[in-house]
């Protein structure tokens, strides 16, 4: 993935009409030659329903929508401080991640100095175990 050149930002109020103003855009950089054929053009949004959304929309403008990447903010931030300091400065993946934040939660928990740790000893840690008998 290479740098991005340019970052543009269209403030509107109305979510059709920056559909539309983006259907305008991505068409004038696919025939303006300023990105290669395979190159994805890359739209930050704001959620998961935004992508589906705005997918959606320039579908039906074009009859298809492809080659189209929609990164959160947060991901694509990551994403530029990676190309920027290179990857040895930054890790693949953000450790706040979800995925990985769950296993390091999960390792802070199962710890000894929590395990032994007499303020917690009202709570008990069995999310580990599985039960021996089941109730049906």
């Amino acid at each position: 993935m290479a740098v991005a050149k340019q970052l543009m930002v269209y403030p509107a109020n109305r979510l059709e009409d920056l559909a539309v103003l983006l259907n305008h855009v991505l068409t004038l950089g696919q025939s303006g030659g300023a990105s290669g054929v395979l190159d994805s053009a890359q739209v930050i949004v704001e959620n998961t329903g935004m992508q589906h959304w705005l997918n959606t929309e320039l579908a039906k403008q074009n009859g298809i929508a492809m080659n189209i990447d929609y990164p959160l903010p947060g991901k694509f931030v990551w994403q530029l401080a990676r190309q920027l300091l290179g990857d040895a400065q930054v890790p693949q993946q953000p450790p706040y991640q979800r995925e990985a934040l769950v296993w390091r939660i999960d390792d802070v928990l199962a710890s000894d100095a929590i395990l032994t740790n007499s303020a917690f000893s009202a709570v008990s840690y069995t999310h580990l175990t599985l039960p021996t008998n089941r109730e049906v």
